[in-house]
């Protein structure tokens, strides 16, 4: 892999981190006065999409104002963020933010780089692990059966379906080859929906994807769940044993969080975060949070920047091991 791509893939965070260690503290007295645009770097209707809607929602009855989600997908949520970070920081255009998105190698060009680093976290809003399923076909039961077949079928080489290199679903699979010794050949779909269509006709022996993907396959008979990436049990999946119990310190979720413009002074960060913390333990949407697949989960600014810091860092080696180029 090119060295450039992995400085790149640790920069924007730094960057973030001092954009928000150095932003002005003055917050407009009159703050929220006029509608909030929530951008979400990807099509209507997913996951992303329905958290935003929901937060945003809760979110604007207490702070008194519109909050209008904008759907602007596309080059791997670069489309979106770019639009946000060239946005005035003033608390009046907020993204919503993937880890994802901050350590995909296909967004490691220096445009991209550009735009993430003028962008400071405000809090992290809903995580889950991801599901591997495999198809029924598969004579395996559980995570220690599918190690074992792996292993004694090194040349019928396991397939597992992935929506794009270098995602975390990508990075989850390769996790668990390496800890378990086993290898595995992944193949990239465009969305996990075409995964769960290969899966289910038995075109790929795995798939990683999330719960309300794979869900309904197991429902329907095509598959069967062997394990959750969290390091504790997954709440809305509280039979499925995690990957850690097997292999200690193995976990990987994905987590949605708001963003605003470097700059962005201090004091509307912190009218966002709590008007966020709110939204969060709101009853309601966390209902809806899970509905989605996920669990409701607040961090403030500084936990929220550690956390993705942390995260980027991780899943920077693994790509970096994996030798992942943008497509």
């Amino acid at each position: 892999m090119n060295l450039s791509i992995v400085r790149l893939l640790a920069g924007p965070l730094f960057l973030c981190s001092l954009a928000f260690s150095n932003a002005a503290t003055a917050a407009d007295p009159t703050f929220p006065a006029r509608p909030i645009t929530l951008v979400v770097p990807f099509s209507p209707g997913g996951g992303a999409d329905a958290i935003a809607r929901a937060i945003g929602h809760a979110m604007g009855k207490d702070l008194k104002v519109s909050i209008v989600v904008e759907n602007k997908g596309g080059a791997s949520g670069m489309i979106g963020a770019r639009s946000v970070a060239a946005a005035a920081p003033d608390g009046y255009t907020l993204l919503l933010s993937t880890d994802g998105m901050l350590s995909n190698p296909n967004n490691a060009d220096a445009r991209s780089q550009k735009a993430l680093s003028h962008l400071m976290p405000v809090a992290n809003l809903a995580e889950a692990p991801l599901v591997i399923a495999a198809r029924v076909s598969l004579p395996v039961h559980n995570l220690t059966d599918l190690v074992a077949y792996a292993k004694s079928h090194p040349d019928a080489q396991l397939s597992y379906g992935i929506p794009g290199l270098g995602t975390t679903h990508h990075i989850a699979g390769v996790m668990l080859s390496e800890l378990a010794g086993i290898k595995m050949l992944s193949v990239p779909y465009k969305g996990t929906s075409a995964g769960a269509q290969g899966l289910a006709s038995g075109s790929i022996d795995l798939l990683i994807g999330n719960s309300t993907t794979i869900e309904p396959l197991v429902g329907a008979g095509k598959a069967r769940i062997l394990a959750v990436t969290s390091r504790t049990p997954f709440k809305l999946l509280p039979s499925a044993p995690t990957v850690a119990r097997i292999y200690p310190g193995y976990s990987i979720t994905t987590s949605y969080g708001l963003m605003v413009p470097a700059g962005t002074p201090q004091g509307i960060v912190e009218i966002l975060a709590r008007a966020a913390k709110l939204a969060v333990n709101d009853p309601a949407t966390q209902n809806l949070i899970e509905h989605n697949g996920l669990t409701a989960s607040y961090m403030g600014p500084k936990d929220y920047r550690q956390m993705l810091d942390t995260t980027t860092a991780t899943r920077k080696r693994i790509i970096e091991k994996l030798g992942i180029k943008p497509r």
